[in-house]
């Protein structure tokens, strides 16, 4: 494969004013998944270029949607809270987040007690999937405050009423956020683990495993506004794997547990990103909705994680770009291109897809 450079020499700016000439491409045929930290913010700023680019989209009316291993919130708030950044109308139909593909897990687990990780705001897109009776590990440290010694919860946090963790199993684990207390966590995860189908306190007479743990993401590593990388779900996740193998071997467990995996790289993620796109089509080109064609889309990821953005891109069939506004700052990769910034991404899709050509 050969590998692309477009250099910032070649950067389109927002002035002097743009004209354009549409070519045989049209724009309902292209599609754009924008990662959103690292390529279109850095902590709680939006880049200058995301918002230039995103307009640019706008205007050419080329569908576009974010798709993020971050979350913790519902897709409303994250799109209201994009579009104030971005100073771009997101509508939450362009939102995916790491758990937004998890919405289908409700079809199993709608009115079983599920354990949810990450911060408070998790329960309510949990909520929004339609699953009614989730925990928070802070909650079941309400219930007893001994099962994590290190740790006071605060009065106010009670057990939700349609939770009985005396008399009823924990289902699932499903992780929708960062862990805010890895400890705790862990502890917590591995006592289901080890437990008798998952009612918390016992301990499995089979040495069987069978509560299933669903990530929403696996990154290892993700950018923030702090000059250095920060740890993200995957090292959560190899933080439990290894204490939990550790428990299992001295107490004669079963060494592996279920685990699905949800966000980027992963297939089941892109799939369901590639039907949001589609529905974006539709809503931008209606006229388009029930016509041939789809199939010859093309379709491009702009991230700067090379393990996970441009992975599943590639490993999906899309066309991928990588920034160097992240966690990737050079080296090998394996990206269809390799950039400065969002803008020159965008610039590299509108030359790549033949969508547009800059007159001077």
């Amino acid at each position: 494969m050969i590998r692309r450079i477009v250099s910032s020499a070649h950067r389109i700016r927002a002035s002097p004013p743009r004209r354009w000439r549409s070519s045989t491409t049209c724009p309902s045929d292209v599609g754009v998944a924008f990662d959103i930290d690292g390529v279109l913010i850095k902590g709680k700023a939006a880049l200058p270029q995301a918002i230039r680019s995103l307009r640019r989209l706008d205007e050419l009316k080329v569908p576009y949607i974010c798709l993020t291993n971050g979350g913790g919130m519902t897709e409303e708030a994250k799109a209201a809270e994009l579009s104030s950044l971005l100073k771009t109308r997101i509508a939450p139909d362009q939102i995916v987040l790491a758990h937004t593909p998890m919405a289908d897990l409700a079809q199993t687990y709608a009115e079983k007690q599920v354990l949810i990780i990450g911060r408070d705001s998790c329960r309510d897109a949990a909520a929004a999937y339609g699953l009614h009776r989730t925990v928070l590990a802070e909650e079941v440290l309400s219930w007893r405050k001994d099962i994590w010694a290190f740790r006071t919860p605060k009065p106010s946090v009670k057990l939700p009423s349609n939770i009985d963790l005396d008399n009823e199993p924990i289902s699932a684990v499903m992780m929708f956020h960062d862990s805010q207390d890895w400890g705790r966590d862990i502890q917590i995860v591995t006592d289901l683990l080890t437990s008798n189908n998952g009612l918390l306190g016992t301990k499995s007479p089979t040495k069987e495993v069978n509560i299933p743990i669903y990530y929403s993401a696996a990154d290892f590593l993700y950018s923030s506004s702090y000059p250095k990388l920060r740890f993200g779900q995957g090292a959560f996740h190899l933080a439990l794997n290894a204490v939990y193998k550790e428990l299992a071997a001295t107490q004669g467990f079963r060494t592996t547990f279920p685990v699905t995996l949800y966000g980027k790289p992963e297939t089941i993620t892109y799939k369901f990103a590639d039907r949001v796109l589609l529905q974006r089509r539709a809503i931008l080109y209606p006229g388009l909705r029930d016509k041939a064609g789809v199939a010859g889309r093309k379709i491009y990821m702009v991230g700067d994680n090379p393990a996970s953005d441009i992975e599943g891109a590639n490993r999906y069939g899309w066309f991928s770009v990588l920034t160097r506004t992240g966690v990737y700052s050079g080296g090998p990769h394996s990206a269809t291109a390799a950039v400065g910034d969002v803008e020159e991404a965008v610039d590299f899709i509108m030359n790549h897809s033949g969508v547009e050509t800059l007159l001077k």
